[in-house]
């Protein structure tokens, strides 16, 4: 059954990313564009991979809050014999296994977040008392991972290795993107840089974009959208392809009004 049929859906991912997911909706009959709202802009110089390697022979656990961070970090870490490794999902922990690292801890299904991690680590009752974590990240993380290993009695240090930045898009480009005869129906945000950009991005196409639906993956990114005035925000589960795909279907049931 194609219940996105006429929808044209922007994900605004990499297309290595978000290449699944826009195969799903090929598959239920919407179209997918996809035009990533942010870019990665590596933090990594050369003091901070001598730092880097300092923390990692200090700390009991290293852990990737995303793929790029350990697409950033693999390449200058130096292995250490009693460190252990951690991620929020199985697409990072590919990325370790890659780099000789085959028994990082990370959630065994979906939805693949801080959160899970955390349950993960608490059902294979490892006691975090005292232990020291280096949590590898991008600067724009919202600290609650931090916070719950503190909460868990863990000594934590942050080290942030990239940012997300405004992509380099020209204004008439954008603006074609909204104006082009695949009119968009939905917006897929997946991370408040994305959000900002869309914003900014609009403002120098001179768009007007607040009343075009979108979809977000968390309460917080949700929060923001209400703030910067979207008018209808719809939030999935997580971000995993799965509970996306099943709050389009939700979304675009109702903005078909079913």
């Amino acid at each position: 059954m194609h219940n996105l049929k006429d929808f044209n859906i922007l994900i605004a991912r990499p297309k290595e990313v978000a290449q699944d997911l826009a195969q799903q909706i090929v598959d239920n009959g919407g179209t997918s564009i996809c035009q990533p709202l942010f870019a990665i802009q590596p933090l990594l110089d050369t003091a901070m991979i001598k730092q880097l390697n300092i923390d990692l022979a200090d700390n009991d656990f290293a852990i990737f809050i995303s793929r790029n961070a350990a697409d950033i970090v693999l390449p200058h870490a130096v292995a250490q014999q009693n460190l252990r490794w951690a991620c929020v999902g199985p697409a990072t922990a590919n990325c370790l296994e890659s780099a000789g690292i085959k028994d990082a801890i990370y959630p065994q299904q979906a939805p693949y977040d801080s959160q899970s991690l955390i349950a993960e680590i608490t059902s294979r009752q490892i006691d975090l008392t005292n232990k020291r974590v280096l949590i590898i990240t991008g600067q724009d993380g919202d600290g609650w991972l931090a916070r719950a290993f503190q909460d868990n009695g863990a000594i934590v240090n942050t080290l942030a290795v990239y940012k997300r930045v405004k992509p380099d898009i020209e204004s008439s480009v954008f603006y074609q993107l909204f104006n082009s005869p695949k009119q968009i129906d939905i917006i897929l945000i997946t991370c408040v840089t994305s959000l900002i950009n869309l914003q900014l991005l609009a403002k120098s196409a001179n768009l007007e974009i607040e009343n075009i639906p979108l979809l977000v993956v968390s309460e917080r990114i949700r929060k923001h959208a209400i703030e910067m005035g979207h008018k209808n925000v719809y939030t999935s589960a997580s971000m995993s392809d799965s509970d996306i795909m099943c709050a389009l279907l939700s979304a675009c049931a109702k903005l078909r009004g079913e």
